[in-house]
């Protein structure tokens, strides 16, 4: 069961518990109104925390599958990462550290630098189209 659900649940139980709070004690609905709404929220509380359990798994076992990744292909986690229009490009903190000084020499911003370098050394290549 899912958060969302599990918390319907325990809405559920605090709607009969009003009810039965609000239910004289002489009537015959008191007792199954109470027993109702404990029932339903102690199945509600567990599957809440179920739910949790199961997200924060997911979460932990997602990010420990890209750490194992990182490490099967030697992956350097030091490089910072340049932010580009599509995607980020990892350098290696030597060509971080060019980058930077190459940029504060020329009093231009790091994005222009590395754009005007793949510019001269990147090929030209044209898209043909197929029809």
């Amino acid at each position: 069961m899912n958060q969302t659900s599990a918390a319907i649940l325990v809405l559920a139980s605090s709607v009969f518990s009003y009810a039965a709070v609000n239910t004289t004690s002489t009537q015959t609905t008191y007792p199954f109104l109470a027993l109702v709404s404990v029932g339903i929220g102690l199945w509600g509380i567990l599957a809440l925390i179920g739910g949790i359990l199961r997200e924060r798994e997911m979460f932990v076992d997602n990010h420990a599958r890209l750490d194992v990744f990182d490490r099967l292909f030697a992956r350097d986690t030091n490089r910072a990462p340049v932010r580009t229009r599509d995607r980020n490009i990892e350098l290696s903190p030597e060509v971080q550290a060019q980058l930077n000084v190459t940029a504060e020499l020329e009093g231009r911003d790091r994005s222009e630098v590395v754009e005007e370098t793949l510019r001269r050394h990147l090929p030209k290549y044209t898209k043909s189209r197929v029809a």
